[in-house]
């Protein structure tokens, strides 16, 4: 059994996340609780990050290096558009996303 979920791991895991955005928008779009759905973003940002990693298959140092300097990039990217509104107008995050620094939530790395 264990075989056959390692084989089909990509395909389980596609599945899966497809399923969990359709469902994820169906309830935004049709749910009172709004609030609530959008209070999952962090959990739906976090999940969909190591659904990708779980399913890489060759990993090496450099890719890690690679990885973590993308997930900085990308904070201090968004810590600047924040603080300047330079690249990409001014825009601001609310609580929803977590822990914040600068005003720029960490899951945003």
């Amino acid at each position: 059994m264990f075989s056959l979920l390692g084989k089909y791991r990509f395909t389980i895991s596609v599945i899966s996340l497809i399923i969990y955005y359709v469902v994820g928008i169906t309830l935004l779009t049709v749910s009172e609780n709004k609030h609530e759905i959008i209070n999952l973003t962090p959990f739906t940002l976090l999940l969909t990050m190591i659904v990708f990693l779980i399913n890489h298959r060759h990993w090496t140092p450099s890719l890690a290096i690679a990885l973590v300097s993308i997930m900085i990039l990308g904070f201090v990217v968004e810590l600047i558009g924040i603080k300047t509104g330079v690249p990409f107008g001014s825009y601001s995050y609310s609580k929803v996303l977590g822990p914040q620094v600068g005003n720029t939530p960490l899951i945003m790395g």
